[in-house]
């Protein structure tokens, strides 16, 4: 029996925010409803743009806090006895919980529990709390693990995360992987024909969630400080929204760095986000395998990204010439962007062929059909 057989399926996210994890698990749904029947719970209005008219799509009157000691706010006994009622009137399959951290969701993940549906969660990064640079990092670990018991599988992106993440759970439950989807004919408005890459390199873009610790945007501040200190003409074209918006903004006026970012807000065209800027910077502290990676190199668009204890996967995507660990590195390297992007236009076609073969809708679908298949055979045994 595999997953196709019309399944009854639950998607359940009460994350706060949107990004490229929620864009993903709509993919995903939206996979699965063209021969299964798919209900998607979420708090964020902008998810059901996403999702295809065969996902029925419910706004939830909640969501998740977010922060490491937030978690009990996570788990209101009022909103999962809510859930427990909605989710028996669908009776799935399976429940999967999409979660941007582990301590996200919770309440879907425990409504689904107490009534005995199949549980799985859906997890872009695993990340150990040290890794990410928390203070007193051990300490959440240990507590945080035990959150893992909830669920029967994980299903998470890249098997660097299904390491750590197996680190967490020890031998169960088990860990599967679902690398990211590209939608090829979607985001492809730049061809071989018809792109070029410009003579002078002065628009610097940063795409994703603004979040402080994740995002390493006290690194970007540095950087751009760094910039100022030799009164660079480089700008940083600002893609993105959150919850630390207006903490990087007041950041930037007390460091007097207004003249040196455009703020566009939350753009949903990838043509216009990408067409903004000559090159695109990274500067995570932690990341499981960004859209904005995988869309930039799609479009041979130049990537500079941070190397980190947790960003290792960059290398799998990346020449070492176009990572840095160090501010003076990264700076060293965006004023030498001119001379990089030469040399990245030498390699972008290969690094765009390698990409879509890996993160094709193909591959996608392919690699649904199998993980259900394990999950059914994981628990009939």
């Amino acid at each position: 029996m595999v997953i196709y057989a019309k399944k009854r399926v639950i998607f359940y996210n009460d994350a706060p925010e949107f990004g490229g994890h929620e864009i993903m698990s709509a993919h995903f749904a939206n996979e699965l409803s063209t021969n299964s029947r798919v209900v998607y719970f979420h708090s964020h209005p902008s998810l059901p743009s996403r999702l295809s008219s065969s996902v029925n799509s419910i706004q939830l009157p909640f969501q998740s806090r977010l922060g490491t000691l937030s978690f009990p706010f996570n788990i209101n006994v009022s909103d999962i006895l809510w859930l427990k009622k909605r989710f028996k009137k669908y009776e799935p399959d399976y429940v999967i919980i999409v979660q941007g951290a582990i301590d996200i969701s919770l309440r879907g993940a425990i409504a689904s529990r107490i009534s005995r549906f199949n549980t799985l969660n859906y997890l872009p990064a695993g990340y150990k709390r040290w890794m990410m640079g928390l203070n007193h990092g051990w300490f959440f670990d240990h507590y945080f693990s035990l959150f893992y018991k909830l669920f029967h599988g994980t299903i998470t992106i890249s098997q660097n995360q299904k390491k750590i993440i197996s680190s967490f759970v020890k031998k169960k439950p088990p860990v599967y992987v679902l690398e990211n989807y590209i939608n090829f004919d979607e985001i492809n408005q730049l061809n071989d024909s018809g792109h070029f890459y410009p003579k002078r390199i002065e628009k610097i873009g940063w795409v994703g969630r603004v979040d402080w610790n994740p995002k390493g945007l006290d690194f970007l501040l540095s950087v751009t400080e760094s910039l100022s200190a030799v009164k660079s003409n480089k700008k940083i074209i600002f893609i993105g929204d959150g919850h630390d918006l207006e903490k990087l903004k007041k950041k930037i006026v007390k460091k007097g760095l207004q003249d040196y970012f455009v703020f566009k807000g939350w753009v949903q065209d990838q043509k216009h986000i990408y067409s903004s800027f000559d090159l695109l910077l990274i500067t995570s502290r932690f990341e499981g395998v960004p859209l904005t990676l995988l869309e930039a190199i799609t479009l041979k668009k130049p990537v500079l990204a941070r190397l980190t204890p947790a960003t290792t996967i960059f290398k799998e995507y990346l020449p070492d010439l176009f990572l840095f660990k160090s501010v003076s590195e990264a700076v060293k390297k965006i004023n030498s962007a001119e001379n990089l992007v030469k040399q990245y236009s030498n390699i972008a076609s290969e690094l765009r062929y390698n990409l879509i073969h890996r993160h094709s809708r193909e591959s996608f679908k392919k690699n649904i059909h199998q993980i259900f298949n394990m999950i059914e055979n994981e628990l009939e045994y």
